[in-house]
């Protein structure tokens, strides 16, 4: 493709759409390369001739592979069913109903989700804090739903502290390295309300995961995450990234920096339904 022959990501392409006074933004870039959306609008169509110069390729030579324009109008919003973005075998599905968790449910929606991930001296993560802002969607809701996984037999992450909710029912899986809890609040929400959790989760010892993701199905309005090194476990270069679902490749959103106190970031506002992370390499 166009865009990785120039070696320029997604970030990059952004700056030089935006010196022309186009604003688009990294998602709606990354939707344009997987196919998942096309330029239609007079202002996306703008932001595709600049690419074109960018990128060095012939006039209207992107605009020439774009399909017929969608049909607009007032459609009714779809939920996914959180197995269709996220593979899982049938023994965690089983745990998830012992929860009492509906993998289809939209009534509990995030606002926002701020997670904080800390890797020790030996490149393991110890341990993930975690901050949400949830709003309900229907009367008498009280609890939330967890679903961690290392994908390593035996280690299996555990909910160490939380405010404002707690581990109501709990099922691990020690083949797959996965942990599902109900979390529930300590009070039930009606319709509009929200509610603030604050939840910690500890990573078993001595795995060593490069990365670190979320599965939304519905977009909240702020993801923000965090990774925290410690030395001499500083990466040498980090990206975030975004896959519609876990059979997807990944897509290089934004190449991120590490600060002098090894902390480094990614933002994602409104972000796509889909599978959100940072990857970093040693």
């Amino acid at each position: 493709m166009a865009i990785e022959a120039s070696g320029l990501s997604l970030d990059r392409l952004q700056a030089r759409v935006h010196r022309h006074g186009v604003r688009i933004s990294i998602t709606t870039l990354s939707y344009w390369r997987s196919g998942r959306s096309q330029p239609e609008r007079a202002e996306s169509l703008r932001a595709l001739r600049i690419l074109e110069a960018t990128l060095g390729v012939p006039p209207d030579s992107l605009r020439s592979l774009l399909g017929p324009p969608r049909v607009r109008g007032r459609r009714k919003a779809v939920c996914p069913n959180f197995t269709e973005l996220y593979t899982i075998t049938p023994y965690v599905e089983q745990m998830l109903t012992k929860v009492g968790w509906e993998p289809g449910s939209n009534r509990m929606r995030h606002l926002s989700v701020h997670e904080f991930c800390t890797i020790d001296a030996n490149r393991t993560m110890s341990s993930i804090e975690v901050r949400e802002v949830l709003a309900a969607g229907a009367d008498g809701l009280n609890s939330t739903f967890l679903l961690y996984a290392t994908d390593v037999p035996g280690a299996i992450p555990e909910v160490t502290r939380s405010i404002n909710c707690r581990p109501r029912r709990m099922e691990t899986d020690a083949e797959t390295g996965t942990m599902v809890a109900e979390m529930v609040f300590d009070r039930e929400l009606s319709p509009g309300e929200s509610t603030m959790l604050e939840y910690e989760v500890r990573m078993p010892d001595g795995q060593q995961i490069p990365y670190h993701q979320r599965v939304f199905k519905r977009a909240p309005m702020e993801y923000v995450l965090g990774v925290r090194y410690t030395e001499p476990a500083v990466p040498k270069a980090c990206h975030s990234y975004f896959k519609p679902n876990s059979a997807a490749p990944e897509m290089e959103t934004n190449k991120l920096w590490v600060s002098g106190s090894h902390n480094t970031h990614m933002v994602a506002a409104s972000p796509a339904v889909g599978i959100h992370g940072v990857r970093w390499d040693w």
